[in-house]
Parts: C-alpha cells; sequence; structure tokens
C-alpha cells in the first residue's frame, strides 16, 4: 500500500483521514492557550496567534469530500486512500477563520501522522515524500511541483519538504507545502496551506516554534 498524501492537499480546509486503532500508545495531544503539545512524539509547536482549531467531527466530514475530489473517478486510488485513512491519526488542524467564515480564502496548517511501520522502505520524510508526489500523479486535481523534495531540520530533527501548487477550479491556486520526518514508527507531517506570503510566513513563524523533547 502507498501511503496517501493528507487529505488536505485536495482543498484549502481538508485534513487526512479517520484517527485509526493503533497498537502503539499514540496520543491525538491537546492545544492549550495556543500551543499544541504532544507527548507521544515529545512534541510542541506555538499555533498562529488568534487561529481556530477543527473538531474532530469537522475533521472527519472535509475528509470524505477530499477523496471525492482527489480521487475523481480512480477507483483505484480511492480505495488507496480507505485503507491509508485506517493508518492514519489527526493531531491538529487550525485555520484562520472559523470553518465556513464568509472569507476569500482561509489558510492552513495542520498536522498528522500516519503508521509505516508495515513499510519498511520508508526510513525518511523524503522517502515518504517520494509516494506523496505519485498519489498527486494518479489524482483528479491539477497541479504543480514548485518545489521539489529538499531535506531541512526542525528542532534536530531531519525533515524533508516539498511545495505543491493545487489549481482548483475555476481559476483558484493554492500553495501547500508537505514536511514529513519518521520517527517511533509514524510518519510525522505538517502541511501548511497558504494564498499569500503573509499568510506563509504566519505558519512558517510557528513550524520555527517546534521543539522535540529530548
Amino acid at each position: 500500500m502507498k501511503p496517501t498524501p493528507p487529505l488536505i492537499a485536495v482543498l484549502t480546509l481538508l485534513i487526512s483521514g479517520c484517527a485509526a486503532n493503533s497498537p502503539d500508545k499514540i496520543e491525538l495531544g491537546d492545544i492549550q492557550n495556543g500551543t499544541y503539545h504532544n507527548k507521544f512524539f515529545g512534541l510542541t509547536i506555538r499555533l498562529p496567534t488568534g487561529w481556530k482549531p477543527h473538531s474532530r467531527d469537522a475533521m472527519k466530514r472535509t475528509t470524505e469530500k477530499g477523496k471525492v475530489l482527489l480521487a475523481g473517478k480512480n477507483e483505484t486510488l480511492k480505495a488507496e486512500m480507505d485503507l491509508a485513512a485506517q493508518q492514519t491519526v489527526d493531531l491538529f488542524s487550525v485555520s484562520e477563520h472559523e470553518l465556513g467564515a464568509p472569507v476569500p480564502f482561509n489558510p492552513n496548517l495542520s498536522c498528522s501522522a500516519e503508521r509505516i511501520d508495515q513499510m519498511p522502505g520508508i526510513q525518511h520524510g523524503a522517502d515518504y515524500l517520494f509516494h506523496l508526489k505519485k498519489t498527486f500523479e494518479m489524482g483528479a486535481l491539477p497541479y504543480t511541483l514548485t518545489q521539489d523534495i529538499t531535506k531541512e531540520e526542525i528542532a534536530g530533527k531531519p525533515f524533508a519538504f516539498v511545495k505543491i501548487d493545487l489549481h482548483i477550479p475555476p481559476s483558484m491556486v493554492v500553495h501547500q507545502i508537505y514536511r514529513a520526518t519518521v520517527m517511533k514508527g509514524y510518519a510525522l507531517i505538517f502541511i501548511s496551506t497558504y494564498a499569500t506570503d503573509e499568510e506563509a510566513q504566519t505558519i512558517d513563524q510557528a513550524i520555527q516554534s517546534v521543539t522535540f523533547e529530548r
């Protein structure tokens, strides 16, 4: 099974699949005073000031819409996405405005974890992003790869990132950055979705605040 991208890829507010029951004691984490913390990954991130967290019910509802948009009529891809969703845990998703707010665009930052211990070939974040790119190639949404897989370091951890522009009919262009690393049998993924340089800077400031417990 190929890992499929967190489903936020298909719209500005869409995020990855259902929280799976995992034999590991992974936790969902929580948001307190604008900061997300997850003990399992030892992860802490200061979220953009004033941004709105999404409920888990909202995540589930938008997931199904995302599958339809990304897979289109490709039943094979949809089946693979359904399988991947069973191994994926949504950790958090926040947007500048409430979901459904009457705004032209709602930038988003989300984080998810996909269980990959059954895919031993995925050793690094770059390996995960390789498969993510293949999923986009199979998908129905037109996209442009604006920066290919590039290695980086976040809070001392080896990450890789890729930049993609999604072309949403009739004329919207959505910018995205996928950042991934591998730890504790999971691919940990941050997804930035934005339309302007200012929105990108706000999200990058949050990414720069990431810390991992040693």
